[in-house]
């Protein structure tokens, strides 16, 4: 069961739309609070008979609609959605030249199942054009009839070929950063290979005894025992096993007392040239507006911190636990 729409948001195409992959988004900007949305997707079918029965159909999207209502549009965001001349404390006036851009439009919802667990569900249209919808005007009678402000859209297949995103999370933090992933690139699109950044497991490699660590061509084979091991759930990774004790290793920044216990990883090269954060014991340690090679090799003293986090693009992928690792003599 459906209820509880929410969060509903719109961005428009960054430039042209690319041949292949999913749509560049501009910034994402809030529509207010949603009170319905319903769409309606229509398909081309075609059927083709022989021998007194049907052989073969056919039955591909061809558009759709959507009815949505919002408590309060402001003037200035419905005419980034429908290409109209607007200001928020002037007004609003309609053109027969106005030409709505194509854009993203999203939100999410609450779902229950028969057992009564409660899901977050994200609700996505990666390519949509927005048209003025008729407004209802009514006199103060001996009851108040509240309208809300309403949005038309016409749903359009992007070259990806997803007219339609749906994702269910178990918390309501990780379907809203999901969705605002969808806007910036970030979130994994189900079906489409290649969309979004690597999250968790696919976001880090443990360097292996003996193999060369980083792009200066270190080598991580003093670091960790060969029984280390991470755990995964999701984003986050428990780290077991030894991180055995380190005197000195060539890799290491210049200092006094290199002694240690260490941890090397090396990140997705997807992160490249994306904004890049580190976090340590959950505070910012590190950014990079622009991921390089640095960001992307990493070994980690786990004498006096255990947790650490990486996020790009202000969406978290991977974070580690080395609270339970053995720090070996």
């Amino acid at each position: 069961m459906r209820y509880g729409a929410k969060h509903a948001m719109w961005a428009p195409f960054l430039g042209d739309e690319p041949e292949t992959g999913m749509p560049k988004y501009g910034p994402a900007v809030s529509l207010g609070g949603i009170n319905e949305s319903n769409d309606t997707i229509n398909f081309a079918e075609a059927s083709a008979y022989a021998d007194n029965a049907q052989k073969l159909k056919l039955k591909e999207f061809s558009n759709g609609t959507i009815a949505s209502k919002m408590l309060h549009l402001l003037f200035s965001i419905g005419s980034q959605i429908l290409g109209t001349d607007a200001d928020d404390t002037e007004g609003r006036s309609y053109g027969e030249d106005d030409n709505a851009p194509y854009g993203g439009y999203g939100f999410f919802c609450s779902r229950m199942d028969a057992n009564k667990k409660r899901y977050h569900e994200v609700v996505f249209y990666p390519k949509v054009q927005g048209s003025v919808e008729g407004s209802n005007y009514k006199t103060k009678e001996d009851q108040i009839t509240l309208e809300y402000d309403s949005l038309a859209w016409e749903i359009l297949c992007p070259n990806c070929g997803k007219y339609k995103i749906e994702k269910r999370f178990t918390t309501e933090a990780a379907a809203i950063n999901y969705l605002l992933g969808l806007f910036k690139g970030t979130s994994e699109v189900p079906g489409l290979e290649g969309s979004g950044i690597p999250h968790g497991e696919k976001a880090v490699t443990l360097y292996k005894t003996g193999e060369t660590a980083g792009y200066d061509g270190k080598k991580a084979e003093d670091l960790m025992n060969e029984d280390f091991s991470l755990s995964w759930e999701g984003t986050k990774a428990t780290g077991t096993g030894t991180l055995k004790k380190v005197t000195d290793w060539e890799a290491l920044p210049t200092k006094d007392d290199k002694s240690g216990h260490y941890f090397a990883c090396k990140l997705s090269p997807a992160y490249r040239d994306r904004p890049f954060d580190f976090y340590r014991d959950g505070e910012l340690a590190g950014h990079a507006d622009k991921a390089g090679d640095d960001e992307l090799f990493w070994v980690l003293k786990a004498d006096e911190h255990k947790h650490f986090a990486f996020a790009v693009d202000g969406d978290t992928v991977a974070e580690f636990d080395l609270s339970g690792a053995i720090m070996g003599e």
